[in-house]
């Protein structure tokens, strides 16, 4: 699935934080494929404000590719149920309607 920086980011953002240790081990690797390298963050000026929240360059970001991410079964029910957690708990902003129309596209 292509993503971009913040769908990417997002994504990371939302997955469960608890788990059994399967559950947790597999998402961890997930998480990894999802990070930004060096080259990602430098080429749209990624920083991270004094307060942790992060910033960057849209305009720079939209001049990147995509990134090519492998999203299991697995890895697929626990960001729905993540998603639909965050749903139920009127915890969603709108960052996650871009990532609510890729795993709900029926409801867009």
């Amino acid at each position: 699935m292509k993503l971009s920086v913040k769908q990417r980011i997002v994504i990371g953002n939302s997955l469960p934080a608890n788990g059994n240790i399967a559950t947790l081990k597999m998402l961890r690797e997930f998480k990894e494929s999802l990070s930004l390298s060096l080259e990602e963050y430098n080429a749209i000026g990624y920083t991270i404000k004094p307060n942790g929240s992060s910033t960057w360059s849209l305009a720079k970001e939209k001049e990147m590719d995509q990134k090519d991410i492998e999203i299991n079964d697995a890895v697929r029910a626990a960001i729905v149920s993540s998603l639909q957690k965050m749903d139920r708990e009127n915890k969603l902003t709108n960052d996650h309607l871009d990532i609510w129309d890729i795993f709900f596209p029926e409801e867009k």
